[in-house]
């Protein structure tokens, strides 16, 4: 018999046993991959033919360059090209202390109106109202030297009479609000009107809040802008006419003084009709009770200012065009025509508050000192809104909305006219 010659086996070494060892493993993953891909799995599945594997993301490596920081990873980059970003972009500004900065802008500002809200803050404000009182006072009574000086006796004559209007006005509001108190609280009050303190005292008054007491008739409020009311008709209207009729007279005077004086006397009128429309709207219980009429006013202080400063212009104008209105009446007419004009206009209020049974005016007072208070209150306040432009007195109690925008419209016509 033939043998077939057999192949004398080699002795096995550790680098054939590897390679074996390595082939193995091969064809194991393959065989695998294989029966994964074929139930629809890869090697980021959740089964395979083993069951669950648990599953690894790819390692990224410890520490990138540090020369090539990256700035930021895009959702679609991926990790392992962290290393081929540029170095960082230097932002154009700095958020941080742009919003240091926006919060100590509105630190300061609600430190401002907090300052100026705070009682201290209100009380140096009112007592800044008073002496503007004070002060369109005092400079009342140099034009009267001034003019007495000048031979002017007429303008004199009539720039005292309008100074004593003013505390006679003053002293019968006081009598009429205290007339249930006490004989010695009578006598001290009327002593504060011929003082010249009584703006000081309401200021003080009111920015302490005080209540009405048993006895009287009004509250602090409500007697400041009366004595207001009255300082405006019976001093300021009639001196800013006066003054400005002195001006503009044949040889008048137009030095420094007296026209120091009438800008004085319009801007302190002007702002106390603006003081008096500010004060009752900011006020919160108003503002609760009415918010239909009050609220015209922006709550932030900004808007409050720029508000506040339109208001007090369009009363400047609105007083200076009407001073030069009957002013060129006066002086084409005479101090007829000044009468018949403010005649007329007043008849017709009277008619139309008739017509609405509203002449009665809100004061608790009745009788024949009722129907007194019902005319001189209409007629007065009927001036100022006629003379300023008071916002306040566009309220249905007082002059009335429509008729208050129809006497603006009525001033602005009339000027036009008369300066044709």
């Amino acid at each position: 018999m033939k043998h077939s010659k057999v192949a004398p086996s080699q002795p096995t070494t550790p680098s054939s046993v590897t390679q074996s060892t390595t082939s193995m493993s091969l064809s194991s993953c393959s065989d695998v991959s294989t029966s994964e891909s074929a139930h629809g799995t890869g090697i980021y599945g959740k089964t395979s033919m083993l069951g669950h594997v648990p599953v690894t993301a790819p390692k990224i490596p410890n520490k990138p360059d540090e020369s090539k920081t990256p700035t930021c990873i895009s959702p679609v980059q991926s990790p392992m090209k962290l290393e081929e970003n540029t170095t960082p972009r230097i932002p154009s500004f700095h958020p941080i202390e742009t919003k240091r900065k926006k919060k100590k802008m509105q630190i300061s500002r609600s430190s401002v109106s907090s300052a100026l809200l705070s009682p201290r803050g209100m009380l140096l404000i009112a007592e800044f109202k008073a002496m503007l009182s004070v002060i369109d006072m005092i400079s009342d009574i140099i034009m009267i030297f001034r003019y007495k000086a000048q031979g002017n006796d007429s303008f004199a004559l009539a720039s005292l009479l309008c100074v004593l209007l003013n505390l006679v006005g003053q002293s019968a509001l006081v009598f009429l609000a205290n007339r249930n108190l006490p004989t010695w609280r009578q006598i001290r009050e009327q002593g504060i009107v011929w003082t010249c303190t009584k703006p000081g005292f309401d200021a003080y008054r009111v920015s302490i809040s005080r209540k009405r007491e048993v006895g009287t008739i009004f509250d602090a409020r409500v007697e400041q802008t009366a004595r207001k009311v009255i300082e405006l008709v019976f001093e300021c209207l009639p001196g800013t006419f006066v003054q400005t009729l002195a001006i503009f007279v044949k040889g008048g005077d137009r030095s420094f003084i007296p026209l120091a004086s009438l800008g004085l006397s319009v801007l302190t009128s002007a702002f106390i009709s603006t003081d008096m429309s500010y004060g009752w709207d900011v006020n919160s219980d108003n503002r609760h009770n009415s918010p239909s009429f009050y609220g015209y006013l922006p709550s932030r202080m900004r808007g409050r200012i720029l508000s506040t400063f339109l208001i007090f212009s369009v009363s400047t104008f609105n007083l200076s065009i009407r001073s030069l209105i009957y002013v060129i009446l006066w002086l084409r007419g005479g101090p007829s025509y000044v009468v018949l004009a403010i005649a007329a206009e007043h008849a017709l209020y009277f008619f139309v508050k008739s017509s609405r049974n509203d002449l009665w005016y809100w004061i608790p007072v009745y009788g024949c000192l009722g129907i007194m208070k019902s005319i001189i209150a209409r007629f007065v306040i009927k001036v100022v809104a006629d003379f300023t432009a008071c916002v306040q007195f566009r309220h249905p109690n007082e002059v009335g909305g429509l008729y208050w925008s129809m006497t603006l419209l009525l001033t602005a016509v009339a000027g036009l006219g008369v300066a044709e």
